[in-house]
């Protein structure tokens, strides 16, 4: 039998979930092959980024 990783759930692929995210995938062992969980994150909208977005502010 197969060991199932533990699963990493964010919710929210704004910044703080984006950002979350990357840490815990860099935070793996040097040494590790692959990472000893499994991260996804859960966005309800049609993009990413959360609420951050471009202004026009320059012209």
């Amino acid at each position: 039998m197969v060991a199932k990783k533990p699963r990493i759930v964010i919710i929210g692929a704004g910044m703080a979930g984006l950002t979350a995210a990357s840490k815990l995938h860099t935070c793996r062992s040097p040494a590790a092959a692959t990472a000893p969980f499994e991260v996804v994150v859960v966005e309800g909208g049609t993009r990413v980024g959360g609420e951050d977005k471009h202004v026009g502010v320059w012209r």
